[in-house]
């Protein structure tokens, strides 16, 4: 069998823990180890119950099967890891604190001689890292509004470090070199941010001052809302700027005067 990720639960001095419900949630990354370049929305979701040795395993077969698998691979196998990234969460462990937290595995990948499908060999996390340690909970412990403030405070800084991350791995993407099979077409990320960029500059707002003088409405409010949906994309990467762009054919040239 192929594509299996295995996870399992654990009370610490106990022993192994059945009947927990946990839910999965999948997507890829692309990392060199140190910073992310890219990553995929959610892939995969699924919830399943821990069995009498406290394992939990899910098939992520349609993961690697799919085409953002196909295009992560030809884009970046040669140079980065994809790695599976996932948040694990328990669900109704009446005896134990809810519990969730992320992880990451990125197996070997190999392709399947008669079908040249991607798989890789059974992943079982609690070898090759460890278990998922589960916290009792104490029916004789009363919380009060300290314990209670104590706990929203980690939850927000936990809340504050992934944002960070999260935009951290969005400004690294404009980095990434992509594959190019005209002259035409762009180098990198961050010259689809520019070329946005160069385009609403250089045409849509020239057009929407004509539009909107020449009481043309419709095609007005058409640019506008292209213009809007531009601004949505370009505010994730602030630090692009137009003059980073390659100056052909919207940046402003010098002209000099005979």
């Amino acid at each position: 069998m192929a594509n299996k990720l295995t996870i399992g639960f654990y009370e610490d001095g106990v022993d192994v823990l059945p009947n927990i419900n946990s839910k999965i949630s999948i997507n890829l990354t692309v990392t060199d180890g140190k910073k992310y370049f890219d990553s995929s929305e959610t892939l995969y979701q699924q919830t399943s119950e821990s069995d009498e040795n406290g394992l939990v395993s899910f098939d992520l077969s349609d993961v690697i099967k799919s085409t953002t698998f196909s295009k992560f691979y030809r884009l970046y196998s040669e140079k980065y890891k994809i790695e599976f990234r996932f948040v694990i969460e328990t669900l109704r462990a009446e005896n134990y604190n809810y519990f969730i937290t992320k992880g990451s595995f990125s197996p070997e990948y190999l392709t399947d001689k008669e079908t040249s499908e991607y798989f890789f060999e059974d992943y079982d996390y609690t070898q090759n890292v460890d278990f998922f340690y589960l916290t009792p909970k104490d029916p004789n412990q009363q919380k009060t509004i300290t314990s209670l403030k104590a706990e929203y405070k980690a939850v927000e800084m936990e809340y504050l470090v992934a944002k960070t991350l999260y935009e951290t791995e969005i400004k690294s993407t404009t980095e990434i070199s992509l594959e190019k099979e005209n002259d035409y077409e762009p180098s990198t990320f961050k010259n689809i941010i520019t070329r946005l960029l160069e385009f609403q500059v250089g045409t849509l707002e020239p057009g929407i001052k004509y539009t909107s003088e020449a009481k043309l409405t419709d095609i007005n409010t058409k640019l506008t809302n292209i213009s809007k949906l531009i601004n949505l994309i370009i505010r994730q990467y602030p630090d692009v700027k137009i003059e980073d762009g390659e100056g052909f054919p919207y940046q402003p040239q010098k002209i000099e005067r005979l």
